[in-house]
This record gives structure tokens, sequence and C-alpha cells, in this order.
């Protein structure tokens, strides 16, 4: 008995890791195949989180995104690239 519940005390976190919420920031300069990456990883239960241009290519492309902004009550601060 003492055993069995070792056991289901184990499986607790293992449960609480698979419900985690995943998330993934996606800030690309090269928007192409962009929509067929952020397909595949919301088939495994990710939220895409995005800004500035990456944002509205998915949005045009029907994807699900959270913009940075929503997250950090904070307005997007550079509109361009960094290189």
């Amino acid at each position: 008995m003492v055993y069995l519940d070792l056991i289901s005390t184990r499986k607790e976190p293992l449960k609480a890791l698979l419900k985690c919420n995943k998330q993934v920031l996606i800030s690309l300069l090269d928007k192409k195949n962009l929509a067929f990456l952020v397909t595949g990883l919301q088939e495994f239960a990710y939220t895409i989180v995005s800004s500035g241009g990456t944002a509205s290519a998915l949005e045009n492309a029907g994807v699900s995104v959270t913009k940075v902004e929503q997250l950090t009550c904070f307005p997007e601060m550079i509109s361009r690239p960094l290189l």
C-alpha cells in the first residue's frame, strides 16, 4: 500500500509538467515558411508569442498569436531588426 502511494505521488509532478503552459517566442527577419513552423509548434500545444512584423505575418496567415506587448503591457519599442 505504501509503495502504491509513492508511485501516485511521483506521478503528480509529471502530470503538472504535461499540463504546464508552454510558450515559444518567435521573431524572424525571413518569414518564409513561418506558418508551417508555427503550426507544427501549436500541434505540440505551444502558445506562440511574437512581436511586430512577425506577429502581423502570423495573423495574416491565420495563426493564433499572443503579442509580446499583451504580456509585458508595454508597446513595442523597436520596429526594425537589430543587425
